[in-house]
């Protein structure tokens, strides 16, 4: 694995950065008003009232408290600009109205080098199949040794295991792709805690090594197209070098 660097990515991760990673990406506000934005069956302003109960139905457990907002006004005022343009008082009516932008405007400034910093940076994504291959064999491998173990002792392992050429952060990157279900899961499903630590276990209908690798190619298409949902899937699978 002499060119890991180039293949992985030479960027390093802020450590801000890298806590983010600790949150599901999907998990994302902007990518739910985004949603919402383009559901919307009319280019009208919005009630603010109810709004919230519009994200709610596309998103039951949405809340501003999870984001550090103690009301739900705050919240959206946080997308002030980006969003949308002003909240008005509609006297008339006695509601105020938010004055959203267009969902072809929020997507259409999308340029490729953002898109390409996401798969490649953020999500950290691995370019070579026979490496791939190589580290699903190996967790496979770490599994039988341990029958439960950890994400933050697999980054470890592996990263032994591959002379430290992988690095840590694409470690788990990778590792975290491919939990929740997708190859292995928790070891109890009554989950509290940081996921990273928490015991896993693997799959016990493992598909085969094929099936496992198109699972972590889909998965990281499918989240790249909810991050930019104005981008052609077609674009996203030739910037990973698959078409």
């Amino acid at each position: 694995f002499e060119d890991l660097e180039d293949l992985l990515g030479r960027a390093t991760v802020p450590a801000a950065k890298e806590k983010k990673e600790e949150e599901e990406l999907e998990d994302d506000p902007r990518d739910l008003f985004l949603r919402y934005i383009k559901n919307r069956s009319t280019d009208e302003p919005a009630i603010l009232s109810q709004i919230k109960n519009d994200l709610m139905r596309l998103d039951p457990s949405f809340s501003e408290k999870k984001y550090g907002y103690k009301h739900f006004k705050d919240f959206l005022d946080s997308f002030r600009g980006d969003l949308f343009t002003s909240i008005k008082m509609d006297d008339k009516a006695g509601h105020h109205l938010v004055f959203f932008k267009s969902y072809s405007e929020l997507t259409s400034d999308i340029n490729e080098a953002q898109v390409r910093d996401f798969i490649e940076k953020d999500m950290r994504f691995i370019k070579d199949r026979n490496l791939r291959k190589a580290l699903y064999k190996e967790i496979v491998n770490l599994f039988h040794a341990d029958g439960e173990t950890t994400i933050n002792q697999m980054i470890d392992d592996l990263w032994s295991l591959f002379d430290k050429k992988v690095p840590k952060a694409t470690l788990k990157r990778f590792l975290r792709t491919m939990a929740e279900g997708r190859m292995f899961k928790f070891a109890s499903v009554k989950y509290t805690g940081n996921i990273y630590n928490m015991p896993q276990v693997l799959k016990a209908d493992l598909p085969s090594m094929e099936k496992l690798d198109d699972t972590y190619v889909q998965r990281l298409i499918d989240l790249t197209l909810k991050k930019y949902p104005g981008v052609p899937q077609e674009s996203v699978t030739k910037m990973m070098g698959l078409s």
